[in-house]
């Protein structure tokens, strides 16, 4: 890695891309991978060590006992992922681009092995599409109609906005579930998912100020680091990269300002060179676990179906 790009990796940006034949040896080992190139003695193989990485190796044909090709209908079926079941609050958007893959496979693939599974998972995708488009969701699993939503609007919509966090707080993304817990507390602090959330809420809390206290305390050598590295950038390099992480404060800034102001939110997008912010969560972690310490849920009067 060049140092330029060193540098922008330490200011916040990445990269990204699959999948193919398995190549068995004759000691009985076997490779997931794509032949690249071939000569008279040895393949040239790309092997997908993980689903984002792979490794080229060579291998001697000697060695090979088998290469089974991956059929074209075995790879669209892969590359169309799980249709079904579908998860919790999947929007009108994702069901139509599921159908639609569904359908172009079936198109493509008309008599496949895989037919019988597209057209059931197709059937079910257009039958929940159908409570979905109508202003439906899918809550625990189960479908629920605009009517039942309607008849327990409340109790509902605590339950979406709980699930959210949860689902968040699964993937790690504390600051936002946080955002949930904030959104209930505020919104639906008499319903019953605002009480089944408070210990989630306490648990992420605490993970989150774990983490907030390490790059409080990493912040100086975090900082130090990305100007030795901008210090050793040729001349147009550094005038490159300086534009670029001005832009990105200047769109930062803009947006902390923003979410204080506007949303009020205790809980800021971090950050991890911006200090204020960090410090801001740091306060807000502390703040919150004093008042649910305090918390008494059996003392919250529910309100349900009668808000």
């Amino acid at each position: 890695m060049n140092t330029y790009c060193k540098f922008l990796f330490l200011a916040g940006i990445l990269i990204s891309p699959v999948c193919a034949d398995t190549i068995i040896l004759k000691t009985g080992q076997k490779y997931e991978g794509s032949i690249i190139s071939e000569d008279a003695t040895s393949y040239l193989v790309a092997i997908q060590v993980t689903k984002s990485i792979k490794d080229e190796r060579k291998i001697l044909k000697d060695n090979v006992a088998e290469i089974i090709k991956e059929s074209t209908a075995e790879k669209d079926y892969k590359n169309i992922g799980v249709l079904t079941p579908t998860p919790d609050q999947l929007n009108v958007q994702a069901y139509e681009k599921r159908i639609n893959a569904a359908k172009s496979f079936l198109s493509k693939h008309p008599k496949s092995d895989y037919d019988k599974k597209v057209r059931s998972a197709l059937s079910i995708l257009e039958k929940e599409y159908a409570v979905i488009s109508e202003g439906g969701t899918k809550l625990g699993g189960n479908l629920l109609s605009r009517s039942d939503i309607d008849a327990n609007a409340y109790d509902i919509h605590a339950q979406i906005i709980g699930s959210q966090m949860q689902k968040l707080a699964k993937q790690g993304l504390d600051q936002q579930a946080l955002r949930k817990w904030e959104e209930l507390q505020n919104n639906y602090a008499n319903s019953k998912a605002y009480v089944d959330s408070i210990p989630l809420a306490t648990a992420i809390i605490q993970r989150y100020q774990t983490w907030l206290d390490r790059q409080v305390s990493t912040f100086q050598a975090r900082t130090q680091k990305r100007i030795d590295v901008f210090l050793a950038l040729g001349q147009d390099d550094r005038n490159r990269a300086e534009r670029q992480i001005k832009q990105k404060n200047a769109a930062y800034d803009a947006l902390i300002q923003k979410e204080q102001k506007e949303l009020k939110t205790s809980w800021l997008t971090i950050d991890v060179y911006n200090k204020r912010a960090l410090e801001y969560n740091q306060r807000s972690t502390k703040t919150h676990l004093r008042n649910i310490s305090r918390l008494d849920p059996s003392s919250i009067k529910l309100a349900g179906p009668s808000y």
